[in-house]
């Protein structure tokens, strides 16, 4: 699954930017509301997790279905292992000395490694699917 964010001052140019395949997640009532053929979702929490936890239960989304850490936050697109080699001059050396497996965004470029934060973010991936 991947996802893109419309940014757009007017709702009606929001919802023209967003491609009829892909399910429209909103807070506002009025785009809610808009009869249009393609699928829109209403996030009612103000919480991220619980906003998480929605879009969920309202796609039955189920663990095995994610690919947590497989496109790049920058652009979206897949990312994919590379050599460590090929990542040497782009990386600092710290990492460089600590890490063995690298990834890059198959677009942008951008370099991925196993840092710190992966641990405390497959902690709350786990909590959004516990019963």
């Amino acid at each position: 699954m991947d996802a893109r964010y419309i940014h757009s001052g007017s709702i009606d140019r929001a919802i023209a930017e967003c491609e009829p395949e892909r399910i429209l997640l909103t807070r506002s009532r009025r785009v809610a509301e808009q009869s249009d053929a393609r699928k829109i979702i209403f996030i009612r929490s103000n919480d991220p997790m619980e906003q998480l936890k929605e879009v969920i239960g309202s796609e039955g989304i189920r663990r095995d279905d994610i690919r947590p850490f497989s496109r790049c936050i920058r652009c979206n697109r897949s990312i994919s292992q590379v050599e460590k080699t090929e990542v040497k001059s782009r990386i600092p050396d710290y990492v460089w000395e600590q890490h063995h497996r690298f990834q890059r965004c198959d677009d942008c470029g951008r370099i991925y490694w196993k840092g710190s934060h992966i641990d405390r973010s497959m902690r709350r991936i786990h909590d959004l699917f516990e019963v």
